[in-house]
């Protein structure tokens, strides 16, 4: 029978190291960074955070150069005859209504219907989730002289629509405009509204004899001013 060779460890042999057991010099160092390390550490995380804020100044920059070729391609796009295309950029645009919100108008007042209709459920949904800076929009064109009327028109049917507190004294404001399709626009968006509170300002529009672009009613006959207000008038007063 062969002979096991003891284990040194087994019997306390001098230098043996018991099983389990580590000696001082092979335990891990878990002792605090140096100094030395921890400012290079610091250093890393302040290149890193420096990396991140010229990436971000350049990712602006590359937004605000977007924009700028995107409503640039869209007036080009909208001075020709490619409804779906205005219609397809328009959406894209409207992601950055801060920059585009009055060329997207703009575009919207189109009697081409298949570019009308759509980039106007477009203006509702962008009046809703920005309401103030389309009132303010409204606003600015209502009283700008330059503006075409069919415009600011289109801007008053998509606050009409929308209508939340405010718009109504911009429609009372709109009765005085001296363009006749803003007027028109604004009778017929305060009957839809039925806010009684308008019905003085209608009532001094009884007597316009400005003549509608479009025909009142089944007659074919092109209406008045003040006979669009009479019905306006009567509905407000139920008179």
């Amino acid at each position: 029978m062969s002979r096991r060779t003891a284990d040194p460890a087994e019997h306390g042999a001098p230098g043996a190291v018991p099983q389990g057991q580590e000696t001082s010099g092979s335990r891990r160092n878990t002792g605090a960074a140096s100094p030395s390390a921890a400012l290079e550490a610091l250093n890393r995380v302040a290149t890193v955070l420096g990396e991140l804020d010229t990436a971000r100044e350049q990712l602006v920059a590359s937004l605000e150069r977007e924009g700028a070729v995107l409503g640039r391609a869209f007036d080009a796009i909208n001075a020709g005859d490619t409804p779906a295309l205005k219609v397809l950029v328009a959406r894209v645009l409207a992601e950055r209504p801060e920059d585009h919100l009055r060329r997207l108008v703009e575009a919207a007042a189109t009697p081409v219907p298949s570019v009308a209709h759509p980039l106007f459920d477009l203006l509702v949904e962008l009046a809703h989730a920005r309401f103030r800076a389309f009132a303010e929009l409204t606003e600015a064109l209502l009283f700008d002289g330059t503006a075409p009327a069919p415009v600011t028109a289109t801007a008053l049917r998509t606050l009409a629509t929308v209508m939340e507190e405010g718009a109504g004294q911009l429609l009372i404001d709109a009765l005085d405009h001296p363009a006749t399709e803003i007027v028109a626009t604004a009778l017929e968006a305060l009957a839809d509204l039925d806010l009684e509170e308008a019905a003085p300002a209608v009532e001094a529009l009884l007597d316009d004899r400005r003549k509608l672009s479009a025909p009142l009613g089944e007659s074919g006959e092109l209406a008045t001013l003040g006979e669009l207000a009479k019905d306006t008038y009567a509905y407000l007063t139920r008179a």
